[in-house]
């Protein structure tokens, strides 16, 4: 319980850290939405961590609110904001602002109707056509997009094996295991932080071809 909570806080705060607001005016707003959703992982690490020396119903309840939030409004945000990169689209730190309420209204929407499980089926199989969008949009336009160079591997197929592993993983343990979920979210969270240039070089190829008159 405790390494894997150290685990998730270690790769939340390289992601909060990789996403923080830029020195300059420049702050892409995929990349705020991103800070967004690893602060609220840094909290469910920091209060899996509390669980494990101190069992008041406060605490108890505080992780688990953390827990969801984690799974079922922060995952779905950072899987929508490399969606959204690698469809070419550039959106500002409003637009972002908004999608993160909606997927805040999702969850307590779905919580109610205690159908949460669904939130994170549908944000695993999304995740993966994302990562998988560099073939599929290279097959459509006949051109290579998966930056086939030496860092292909890092940038491509790593974050989509290790997607794989994390939906096997999903599909063959218990997801009401805290563990589990903590193990998937760090492993989702370094497939999305390998992932990240790519989607990065995808937005501003979409820009580029947005700007360039036809």
């Amino acid at each position: 319980m405790i390494l894997a909570a150290l685990c998730l806080l270690a790769a939340a705060l390289v992601s909060s850290w990789q996403n923080r607001p830029a020195t300059s005016r420049q702050w892409p707003g995929s990349a705020a939405g991103r800070f967004t959703a690893g602060l609220i992982l840094v909290g469910y690490g920091i209060t899996s961590l509390l669980t494990a020396w101190r069992t008041s119903d406060g605490v108890q309840h505080t992780a688990l609110l953390m827990q969801q939030l984690s799974l079922y409004a922060a995952l779905p945000m950072l899987v929508s904001s490399h969606l959204a990169e690698r469809l070419g689209y550039n959106w500002n730190r409003q637009i972002w602002g908004r999608i993160f309420l909606g997927w805040c209204v999702v969850f307590e929407l779905t919580r109610r109707s205690n159908v949460l499980e669904w939130v994170l089926i549908a944000t695993l199989i999304i995740g993966l056509v994302t990562l998988l969008l560099p073939w599929i949009l290279s097959a459509l336009r006949q051109t290579d997009l998966t930056d086939g160079g030496k860092r292909s591997w890092q940038r491509a197929y790593f974050p989509v094996i290790a997607w794989l592993l994390l939906c096997s993983g999903q599909a063959t343990q218990s997801t009401t295991d805290p563990v589990v979920q903590m193990a998937g979210l760090t492993l989702a969270l370094i497939a999305l932080h390998n992932a990240q240039p790519l989607s990065y070089q995808m937005a501003k190829r979409g820009s580029d071809n947005k700007a360039t008159p036809s």
